[in-house]
């Protein structure tokens, strides 16, 4: 009998383990690629942050098992509906990681900066911008109200603060979310402290509007910056209103006497009367050939 030499056993065993790894190689691939692959739910589009998962948003594909990552989703309806936390890139799979929890959504308090606060106010529909004013917009306020210091009769609008982040309005919590049936009466801001005590109390004295800033524009927010105080009489190029207190006359009817108070802008109107009359009177013609002229 011929004796078997030890390389060929160790090569024999060689061979049938590296067929052993081949069998399971090629069951693997064709488990993974055939119709036997794992069905995973992935974006049909961008999916950013904040945005609310529709049907129409995902579509489900078969991917090797070997590639699934850890937590995909495998059927549509676990992810209607919820809220997306971290962006999704079209054709990427849905993580249950990437989505806020079933009814969950983020908290107002983790997107307000550092230092900052978080103040709500009133303004109506076409103050609020309706239709263009988003979360993540930066504004303008300006309050609008009725004059009643002796400086600046009549209304004035002023800037209350600049360059605020808006984070929510009462249609929108987040930029991506869909605008709710009701009107928009409500945005909140993220300002600083001052800034929260000018606008509380602004509310307490006139209308407040925004204005949309660029999405360029660098600016900081500041609460020290000029007012911008706009009167009907720089809106109509008028000169400066007189400053001052309320002027008394006596006014002195044989022995009777009265008191009057005249305003200083009434004085002001007056005089401009007065000027435009004399002005008038110069231009006048004396004589157009039907009215004779005087002698004396």
């Amino acid at each position: 009998m011929k004796r078997i030499s030890p390389g060929t056993v160790t090569l024999a065993i060689v061979a049938i383990l590296f067929g052993l790894v081949t069998a399971y190689s090629i069951r693997r691939y064709l488990s993974d690629s055939g119709p036997q692959g794992v069905e995973v739910v992935v974006a049909k589009f961008n999916l950013p942050r904040f945005a609310r998962l529709q049907e129409a948003n995902l579509e489900v594909v078969r991917m090797p098992a070997t590639k699934v990552p850890e937590g995909s989703i495998r059927t549509v309806g676990a992810a209607v509906s919820r809220l997306v936390e971290t962006t999704v890139a079209a054709g990427q799979p849905v993580l249950q990681s990437s989505l806020y929890p079933i009814d969950g959504e983020p908290v107002m308090s983790d997107k307000i900066p550092p230092g900052m606060r978080a103040v709500t106010i009133s303004v109506n529909e076409a103050a609020a911008l309706a239709g263009v004013l988003l979360p993540e917009s930066n504004v303008d306020v300006m309050i609008t109200a009725n004059g009643n210091h002796p400086d600046f009769p009549g209304n004035v609008t002023a800037t209350l603060v600049r360059n605020v982040k808006v984070l929510a309005t009462s249609q929108q919590r987040h930029r991506f979310s869909e605008n709710s049936a009701r009107p928009l009466r409500t945005i909140t801001l993220a300002v600083t402290a001052e800034q929260a005590n000018k606008l509380i109390l602004g509310q307490q004295y006139g209308q407040l509007s925004v204005a949309l800033r660029s999405g360029h524009d660098g600016e900081i927010a500041s609460a020290g910056n000029s007012a911008n105080l706009v009167s009907p009489r720089e809106l109509l190029g008028l000169p400066p209103a007189r400053r001052g207190l309320p002027i008394k006359a006596q006014i002195w009817r044989g022995t009777s006497m009265s008191e009057t108070t005249f305003q200083p802008e009434l004085i002001d109107e007056a005089e401009q009367a007065t000027v435009a009359a004399e002005n008038s009177r110069q231009t006048m013609p004396t004589s157009i050939g039907l009215i004779p002229p005087r002698t004396h």
